[in-house]
């Protein structure tokens, strides 16, 4: 019980190599399940370019019918025909 000058030092490695085996683990499991790539990419590609082409919120593709340009409503300076 007197020899205790190296407790710390190993105290530390061992926490040391328990962190770099959960970072590993953690990275090994983001990359497996595209976690990563699920929280950036996704919203763009569902819902906010929808947004940023048609002004509807939604997938682009599915949203273009809802584009405020292909409304019969719009207002023109020449203006429509009256019959």
């Amino acid at each position: 019980m007197k020899n205790q000058a190296g407790q710390m030092t190993v105290e530390m490695v061992v926490l040391a190599a328990i962190m770099v085996m959960f970072v590993n683990f953690i990275s090994k499991k983001f990359d497996e399940l595209s976690l990563l790539e699920g929280m950036t990419l996704n919203p763009w590609t569902t819902y906010i370019s929808g947004m940023i082409e048609n002004g509807v919120w939604g997938r682009p593709d599915q949203t273009i019918k809802d584009h405020p340009h292909g409304f019969k409503r719009h207002s023109s300076v020449q203006g429509e025909i009256v019959q």
